[in-house]
């Protein structure tokens, strides 16, 4: 499906300007998973992993990696979010959120799909782009998102976008999206050791599904 040529617009200027940093964000990602997933082996098989238990300790081990020096070289500054996600600024202050992609939840094995905003019968509202200020976030219907997806099969990252997610919303809708790289691991030094994950969050939500589940 067509990007919203606005979505696409904003979307490939954001892409554009961090291609040098998103890579040490889906680095980071992707190391959190692989870390996720290896630790907690001896209570969870990796598709009986909990939702809540990968998002949560993916976003505290992300948050791990935003502090090491060589985050820096990424020109991003990184904060804890809402809802197990991490909320970036780029050199320009655009807020890009870090979080789970949503699944369907009918399926929960599958993604939620893209929803063309034309097709809507409430016009979703995009950043506005005049202001005295610069580009202004808070009355648009989205924000900028890098979207993540696990695979349970090689405990890794299966792939990132930079997508245009829903705002204040419980099942957000992706309005859009682009795949974006995934960073080599070697953007990190291993010069301490990684926090411990917490496995504690399965006793949460007990209706909550597996790691396929949303987030």
């Amino acid at each position: 499906m067509e990007l919203h040529p606005c979505i696409r617009k904003v979307l490939v200027e954001i892409e554009e300007r961090n291609s040098e940093g998103l890579p040490y964000v889906t680095a980071a990602l992707d190391a959190a998973i692989q870390e996720t997933y290896a630790q907690s082996a001896a209570k969870f098989r990796p598709q009986d992993l909990r939702g809540v238990v990968l998002a949560t300790n993916v976003r505290n081990l992300v948050l791990w990696h935003t502090e090491q020096p060589e985050f820096a070289n990424s020109g991003l500054n990184a904060h804890e979010g809402g809802n197990c996600s991490v909320v970036l600024h780029d050199s320009q202050d655009v807020p890009i959120r870090v979080r789970k992609h949503p699944r369907k939840r009918s399926k929960k094995r599958e993604l939620a799909p893209v929803t063309n905003p034309d097709t809507l019968l409430t016009p979703i509202t995009h950043p506005e782009e005049t202001t005295l200020f610069g580009t202004d976030w808070l009355a648009a219907s989205w924000e900028p998102t890098v979207l993540w997806d696990a695979d349970p099969g090689t405990q890794s990252l299966r792939k990132a976008w930079l997508g245009a997610l829903e705002k204040d919303v419980d099942a957000p809708r992706v309005f859009g999206r682009i795949p974006i790289p995934i960073g080599s691991p070697d953007l990190y030094a291993k010069k301490s050791e990684k926090p411990t994950v917490n496995l504690d969050f399965d006793d949460l939500f007990l209706d909550e599904g597996t790691g396929d589940a949303p987030a």
